[in-house]
């Protein structure tokens, strides 16, 4: 993830009309308006399996309707329209006094832009193209006019395109969310490895690992190395992912590591899936030197010997 203050995303939108810098409210008291156009929205976001929306606390004439997403915009990436959202966002120095303008009542202003960011219950801003399920009259919906997003709830979706989203966060919150960011991205390399694991557990596991393991590229796994050979120079790993202990993974080098590894010790890499053992369970995969990190071992808590009463 990438982090900025006050800083370009991407390449600026030349020559293009400034777009408009409105809150949900204002977007959803006119949907007809703004249908089919491009803006920067801004609100609060929130986010969970099934996808992700902007919500604003709006009045009964500024909200789209009396339910309970009747002030929310879904956020997706697909769309029927013909012209997709351009690939390129605007410069943020362009917009980022409107933006801090139109951030909910009772936040900072100095707040720290973080692209990407996707933090549940903090304002954002997204760029996109607005589509309402109330179109304006005479036009075609783009889509069916129950709604958009999950089971078809919501009255409006913003269509964006990549890194089109900068979450605003208070300065003394972000050590905090980078730090949650991480454990998210190692609880979601865990979860990935285990799902594999569960399926080659299975009874068609042999059938399964061919059609969709054997040959492919295995990305950002992360384990602990529990045997190394030859002893001084290895180009064979025996690597424990889920557990710290058990071995479950075969690391065949393409070349030999130029000192000893330590037992323990955490390494990062990625390879191709060769072949497997499912009694035991070993997973052989080949891999790059160049694709390998080792640190040192994760340190272990020191025990103080508790003082014999007297």
């Amino acid at each position: 993830m990438r982090f900025i203050l006050l800083t370009s995303l991407v390449a600026s939108l030349m020559g293009a009309q400034p777009l408009p810098v409105l809150t949900v409210c204002e977007i959803l008291s006119k949907p007809a308006e703004y249908h089919g156009k491009r803006v920067i929205a801004v609100g609060v976001y929130q986010g969970w399996f099934e996808g992700s929306i902007l919500s604003g606390n709006c009045t009964a004439e500024q909200s789209a309707g009396n339910g309970a997403a009747s002030n929310t915009i879904w956020l997706d990436r697909e769309s029927r329209f013909a012209d997709a959202p351009a690939l390129a966002t605007p410069d943020l120095r362009e917009y980022l006094s409107s933006i801090l303008a139109k951030r909910p009542s009772g936040t900072a202003s100095n707040l720290e832009l973080v692209l990407d960011g996707g933090y549940s219950d903090l304002p954002a801003s997204v760029y996109g193209r607005f589509e309402t399920n109330r179109p304006p009259p005479g036009t075609v919906p783009f889509i069916s006019p129950k709604g958009f997003g999950h089971l078809n709830a919501y009255p409006a979706r913003l269509v964006c395109p990549p890194h089109a989203s900068w979450s605003l966060v208070p300065p003394d919150r972000l050590p905090a969310l980078k730090a949650l960011d991480q454990e998210r991205a190692e609880r979601l390399k865990l979860a990935t490895w285990h799902a594999i694991r569960i399926s080659l557990r299975q009874e068609n596991r042999q059938a399964w690992f061919v059609q969709y393991v054997k040959g492919r590229l295995l990305t950002e796994l992360k384990g602990t190395i529990l045997e190394a050979d030859p002893i001084e120079h290895p180009d064979r790993l025996l690597i424990a992912i889920e557990d710290s202990r058990s071995p479950e993974i075969e690391l065949r080098l393409d070349g030999q590591l130029k000192s000893r590894v330590v037992p323990g010790s955490v390494v990062e890499f990625e390879g191709v899936a060769l072949a497997c053992a499912f009694e035991p369970f070993l997973l052989k995969v080949q891999a790059s030197l160049s694709q390998l990190r080792i640190s040192a071992p994760r340190p272990q808590p020191r025990l103080t010997p508790a003082t014999p009463p007297k």
